[in-house]
């Protein structure tokens, strides 16, 4: 579980060494701060069976000092290199940058606001080197946080992998390890996407390579409630499920042998929207049919889904989550327009 500060910030070596096993740990990070500062250190200097280390830490056009924070970390530990992009950007040209410029073998991704295990580290490494998995993930606790950067929950469940098995893509993971036969493959991220980019990636990977779940906990997600004011500011500003609606148009027709797990996977991950969009659907067919005694059903359904909202306390998710993101989804599904970022990227260190 996340223990604050649990990283060594000894030293690594500066240069790979023979034959051995490489890994790049690549840390993404758009206004980052304050969480940065925990997923830093959460890195360790030295990992077993890892004969040479090397970190990549790339700042999305952060205002916030994201950049200097990097370029401080950088100063104290050798094998660090930092990237700084300008422009318009996305967490899919963010990674994209590790994945060009790791030099180690091996790239375990990681987003700025996760706080790693050690053991998660460890399994990943193993499970990569013998040839278990070609990409590794795991479950993820989470912290929610306030405004202010102040804890707000305890520590919690958000994805919980039972038993170790095979990924067929419906998962969204922007903490993977994957091996060095991906990162030679040129298999990089969709920079159309500007969001489930890490779910468009990891339905590709698992088309031609092995992607397992590991029972561990990867890291805690260090983040601020989903339905507070800014960030549901944030929701609409970026129509986020338009982007759900997008992937699965993009993959409904391209998917091959295991289409319907992909699918079925990706319904039940967003399984809240999904019911949204249904129930109003089915409204709209029963007011369009006018039939009396079929509007009465999918009403009913629709306050029992309401009043569940209530009791568990949920009120303010219900119109984002089922009332305006499932048409966010069917513009996606309909006209979802991808265009491409246009950014520029500079080493600092």
């Amino acid at each position: 579980m996340y223990t604050s500060g649990s990283g060594d910030l000894g030293s690594v070596p500066a240069g790979r060494g023979g034959d051995g096993f490489g890994l790049t740990i690549g840390v993404i990070a758009r206004d980052g701060l304050p969480f940065l500062h925990e997923c830093l250190k959460s890195i360790p200097a030295q990992l077993d069976g890892v004969q040479f280390l090397e970190i990549v830490l790339v700042d999305s056009a952060s205002g916030d000092g994201t950049t200097e924070v990097m370029a401080e970390f950088a100063r104290q530990r050798p094998g660090v290199r930092v990237f700084r992009m300008d422009g318009k950007t996305n967490a899919a040209a963010t990674r994209n940058v590790i994945l060009d410029n790791a030099t180690s073998g091996a790239v375990l991704l990681v987003d700025g606001d996760i706080v790693l295990t050690q053991e998660f580290l460890r399994a990943g490494v193993d499970a990569v080197r013998s040839g278990r998995g070609d990409a590794v993930s795991g479950g993820l606790t989470e912290i929610q946080h306030d405004t202010d950067g102040k804890p707000i929950t305890e520590e919690f469940w958000r994805l919980r992998v039972l038993k170790e098995g095979a990924d067929y893509g419906h998962r969204a993971c922007g903490t993977i390890f994957i091996s060095e036969g991906i990162l030679q493959s040129g298999l990089r991220y969709d920079e159309a996407l500007k969001l489930n980019e890490d779910r468009d990636f990891t339905i590709r990977l698992a088309r031609e390579f092995r992607v397992l779940n590991v029972p561990i906990s990867m890291g805690c997600h260090l983040t601020r409630s989903y339905f507070s004011a800014d960030r549901l500011r944030q929701f609409y500003r970026d129509t986020t499920y338009r982007w759900l609606g997008v992937l699965v148009r993009k993959h409904l027709l391209s998917l091959k042998g295991r289409a319907l797990r992909t699918i079925v996977g990706i319904l039940k991950a967003e399984k809240g929207v999904f019911l949204g969009l249904f129930l109003q659907l089915i409204l709209l067919a029963a007011l369009i049919s006018g039939h009396g005694w079929i509007v009465w059903v999918p009403l009913v359904a629709a306050l029992v889904d309401l009043l569940r909202f209530a009791w568990q306390r949920r009120l303010h998710e219900y119109v984002p989550l089922r009332i305006v993101g499932p048409w966010m989804v069917m513009s996606g599904l309909i006209a979802g327009r991808r265009a491409r970022p246009v950014y520029k990227v500079r080493q600092l260190a």
